[in-house]
C-alpha cells in the first residue's frame, strides 16, 4: 500500500479542522441599518434667568394705615358677603377677632375675643379663610416672626359684614 502524500494529508486535516471550528461558532445576524433622523440641530442653552424678585412691601406710616390696608383687602376679597353703603341702625352682631400675620402675609392663631353668637363668629372666620394671604407687614414690626392684629366685624341681620377699620357709616 502506498502512503498518501504528506502535503495532501496536511491539507485535508487543515480543511477538516477548519470546518469543525466553523461549525462550532454562531453566526451573528447582520446589524439593522441605522436610522437617520432629520432633527433640527440642538439649540444653544440659554442662560437661566433668575426668578423675578417679589415686589417690595409698601411702606406703612403707621399701624392704623396697615390695619386699614388689611381691612380693605379682607373686604374686597369677600365680594357678595359685605355691606356696601350704610349699616342698618341696629346691628345683628359685633365680632372681634385677634389673629397674627407672619412676614409672608399668612394668617395664624385666630382667636375670638367677642362674638354674641356662634354663627357670626363662623362667618367672620370664614371671611378670613376666603381672603387667603394678607399684605405682608413690615419686617421691623414683627415680634417672633408675627404681628398681632385685632379687627372688628360688624354684621347686618342678613349676615353681610363691614369692618371697623374702614369706618363704615351707620344709618
Amino acid at each position: 500500500m502506498r502512503t498518501p502524500n504528506k502535503h495532501i494529508v496536511r491539507s485535508v486535516t487543515v480543511v477538516l479542522l477548519g470546518s469543525i471550528a466553523a461549525a462550532c461558532t454562531t453566526v451573528q445576524p447582520p446589524a439593522p441599518p441605522k436610522q437617520v433622523s432629520i432633527a433640527p440641530p440642538p439649540q444653544p442653552v440659554a442662560a437661566a434667568r433668575p426668578a423675578p424678585r417679589p415686589a417690595p412691601a409698601p411702606r406703612y406710616h403707621s399701624m392704623k394705615q396697615y390695619e386699614y390696608v388689611l381691612a380693605k383687602h379682607i373686604f374686597e376679597s369677600n365680594h357678595g358677603h359685605t355691606i356696601t353703603g350704610r349699616l342698618q341702625p341696629l346691628l345683628r352682631a359685633v365680632v372681634v377677632l385677634h389673629f397674627e400675620v407672619d412676614g409672608t402675609g399668612k394668617v395664624h392663631d385666630v382667636q375670638t375675643w367677642r362674638a354674641p353668637e356662634r354663627e357670626a363668629d363662623r362667618l367672620a372666620r370664614a371671611s378670613l379663610v376666603r381672603t387667603g394671604d394678607l399684605p405682608a407687614p413690615p419686617p421691623q414690626w414683627l415680634r417672633g416672626g408675627r404681628l398681632g392684629i385685632t379687627e372688628t366685624w360688624l354684621f347686618n341681620s342678613d349676615g353681610r359684614f363691614h369692618l371697623r377699620a374702614l369706618k363704615p357709616r351707620q344709618g
